[in-house]
């Protein structure tokens, strides 16, 4: 071959390389580079107004109630979600209430002043306290006898309607509030002139009659919370949808989609592995600054040198899950008190040689986790 032809050649070849080495790198240094993060998991998304079937019993045991929200035999599941919460804040709270109840009819028993004092103000500067009293009392369930008028004012009370509409009871060393917004509600706050009376005028005879009656009201809410906790709980969490919320950075010079199709998997304490596929969903701030889910039938775009926080939500809910309840099972709602683990699995697609590609989230405890 003619030595001049060669060296043409080779010049076109070392040439054509270069020009691919040259892309290649540039393709390298610009290449998209994301960085992600889990920031929060849960298992109790309720899709809009998700409707479900409430078993009878549990409505039947509900009209009994006086605090935990009703329901129907078909409702929505963020009414379970409240009825479920109402119970869990009964079972909660209910036995401290019911000892600081015992220690006002002690007291009004005998004749105590200072211990009456001491636990009508605790109980009444409780809001969640004050709120089942005041729904027991518009609900009519007390019978509150008249005051005796003939008793000195030992704790004077205010009516304060520029403060909350609320009414100020002077306890010694301890002052209070009981009630809000009665200026919208002047028939309730009507209703509860007589129960105030009563602590104005420490009348013990009739504080220990009203408080009597709260107690049983409270001990049989508390009987209606233990049945139908456990049965809400199941309905709502076999209603709701797995939710992974990730902080994704594109730390390249290139943008790049993340893909409306994931995978979550979990790996619970005795190694065993499981999964479910998940769609995109973004995450949109409304102007009161609450986070509003949609679902997304196209591809995120990540600029370059930028930002973004979204969510894969399991298709199914856990009942339709094939995996549900193993996926329940293995996911602790206590921080620091889960050994399985999760990680997201999903696709992103960028400009290059190399455009499609599978990113893992890293490994995080499966459990309760928030911003």
């Amino acid at each position: 071959m003619d030595s001049q032809l060669q060296a043409a050649l080779l010049t076109v070849a070392l040439t054509l390389i270069g020009g691919a080495l040259g892309y290649a790198f540039r393709e390298y240094i610009n290449r998209a580079k994301p960085f992600t993060a889990i920031m929060k998991v849960g298992g109790d998304f309720r899709a809009g107004r998700t409707v479900v079937d409430i078993p009878k019993e549990v409505p039947l045991t509900l009209e009994a109630a006086f605090y935990i929200n009703r329901l129907d035999l078909t409702d929505t599941l963020d009414d379970v979600w409240k009825s479920w919460n109402d119970s869990e804040n009964i079972v909660r709270e209910a036995g401290n209430l019911l000892s600081l109840i015992d220690q006002v009819i002690r007291s009004t028993s005998t004749q105590d002043k200072d211990a009456l004092l001491s636990s009508l103000s605790k109980i009444i500067s409780r809001r969640d306290y004050e709120r089942w009293i005041m729904i027991l009392i518009g609900k009519g369930k007390l019978n509150i006898p008249a005051v005796d008028e003939d008793l000195p004012v030992v704790v004077p009370s205010r009516y304060a309607p520029d403060s909350e509409g609320c009414v100020w009871i002077a306890f010694p060393g301890a002052p209070t509030t009981f009630g809000f917004s009665f200026e919208k509600n002047p028939m309730l706050r009507d209703m509860c002139q007589p129960f105030i009376a009563l602590i104005e005028r420490l009348d013990m005879e009739a504080l220990n009659k009203v408080f009597r009656q709260i107690k049983e009201h409270v001990k049989a809410e508390l009987m209606i919370a233990k049945d139908v906790g456990p049965k809400l709980e199941q309905i709502h969490d076999e209603n709701s949808r797995w939710e992974v919320q990730i902080y994704m950075a594109n730390l390249g010079k290139s943008p790049l989609l993340v893909g409306t199709e994931g995978t979550l998997h979990v790996k619970d304490e005795t190694g065993a592995r499981f999964e479910e596929n998940c769609m995109l969903v973004l995450l949109l701030k409304d102007d009161d600054g609450s986070v509003k889910r949609v679902k997304t039938e196209s591809p995120l775009v990540l600029q370059s040198e930028s930002s973004a926080q979204f969510a894969y939500f399991t298709n199914s809910t856990q009942k339709d899950m094939n995996r549900g309840k193993a996926f329940r099972g293995a996911f602790s709602s206590d921080p620091g008190k889960s050994w399985a683990q999760c990680w997201v699995e999903f696709g992103i697609q960028k400009v290059g040689i190399i455009r499609h590609k599978k990113l893992r989230t890293p490994k995080v405890p499966f459990q309760s986790m928030s911003q």
